[in-house]
């Protein structure tokens, strides 16, 4: 079966609240949230499980959306039901993307340590890990908004990828998702995903700009000030968004090699005229529209002092940009990946 049917028959099984009504096409939120008090027991870690403390349960709620207990405050992004969806929608968007496959970088064909950074809600480590049933996936996150029941040689584990990793063993491959907004030290990153990977193993990332535009390179009046003041807060922050373009020369600082920066222009509505295309904007649009809040939501009024009415107000109008077929809206992702190599290589 095809990619592109596999994502239709998923996209097919919801039904959507916030689809933008220019394109039609609904896809709705609803019964994606998970059940909290399921995360009582079920954080694994080599295998075993061992129960939550009530700190990383205790989610914090702020202007309406739900975010993680666990170093609170390091991660702008919310946790709940919109934002989950998000994330499903994002994984879609990627197979198709990928036609099929879960990166680019050309990993051993039998890995045996893999480790996904970010894992979010896991979609990415449990596929990795039914197609490699011999691989130990270790998905790690701030969130425990994983599901309990993962194929047995995939493991979840609460962590703050800046901590120090105190991983014993070496890995084939390290992966990436949406982290930008999440790091602060990204040459400390580098290192430690240098110094935890096995010679000849891989890191790729999957990031996006932060910046969206038309596809003639202009940006609508509304968009244009959003993504300014986004940029200026997530500064402030000291996480800052729109990393994804210096992740290779990161890398290459680093000390990988064979490092690419394959770069996807992936539309905000279905404007273009490309089938394939066309179903990747439909899709990332809809994940726009439902995580565009929660881009923002905290770095506005954490570190501007806007109001929660006055960041949903200026979002209203910017969804109006993007979703309007006739501004040909994009958003640049770059798939970034290199190679730790060998001791001959040095």
């Amino acid at each position: 079966m095809s990619a592109e049917s596999d994502t239709e028959d998923t996209l097919s099984s919801f039904t959507q609240t916030t689809a933008p009504t220019e394109w039609g096409s609904e896809f709705p939120a609803g019964h994606m949230d998970r059940d909290d008090d399921s995360f009582s027991v079920g954080v694994f870690e080599d295998g075993s499980t061992y129960s939550l403390s009530s700190s990383v349960l205790n989610y914090q709620f702020e202007n309406g959306r739900r975010y993680h207990a666990y170093h609170e405050g390091k991660y702008m992004m919310p946790n709940d039901a919109q934002e989950q969806n998000k994330l499903l929608l994002i994984h879609l968007m990627h197979e198709l993307m990928f036609d099929g496959e879960l990166g680019l970088a050309p990993i051993t064909p039998n890995p045996q340590h893999v480790l996904d950074i970010g894992t979010g809600r896991g979609e990415w480590a449990i596929d990795f890990a039914e197609k490699y049933p011999n691989a130990m996936v270790i998905g790690t996150d701030l969130s425990p908004i994983q599901p309990l029941w993962v194929p047995p040689n995939l493991s979840f584990e609460i962590d703050d990828a800046e901590d120090d990793w105190l991983y014993t063993q070496q890995f084939d491959y390290i992966h990436t998702r949406t982290l930008c907004g999440g790091i602060r030290d990204w040459k400390k990153f580098h290192k430690q995903a240098y110094d935890h990977l096995r010679p000849g193993g891989w890191l790729e990332f999957q990031e996006n700009e932060a910046w969206f535009q038309r596809e003639d390179g202009t940006c609508p009046e509304w968009s244009q000030m959003f993504l300014e003041k986004l940029n200026e807060a997530s500064i402030r922050s000291g996480t800052r968004l729109d990393a994804a373009a210096e992740l290779k020369q990161h890398m290459i600082d680093a000390g990988f090699v064979d490092v690419q920066d394959v770069v996807f222009k992936l539309p905000l509505s279905p404007w273009p005229d490309d089938p394939k295309m066309k179903e990747i904007g439909r899709i990332r649009g809809l994940a726009m529209n439902q995580g565009v809040e929660g881009y923002s939501l905290a770095l506005y009024t954490r570190y501007l002092g806007w109001s929660a009415d006055e960041v949903r107000i200026l979002l209203a109008k910017v969804r109006n940009e993007f979703n309007n077929l006739d501004n040909r809206m994009y958003i640049a992702e770059h798939v970034v990946f290199g190679r730790k190599p060998f001791e001959s290589e040095k």
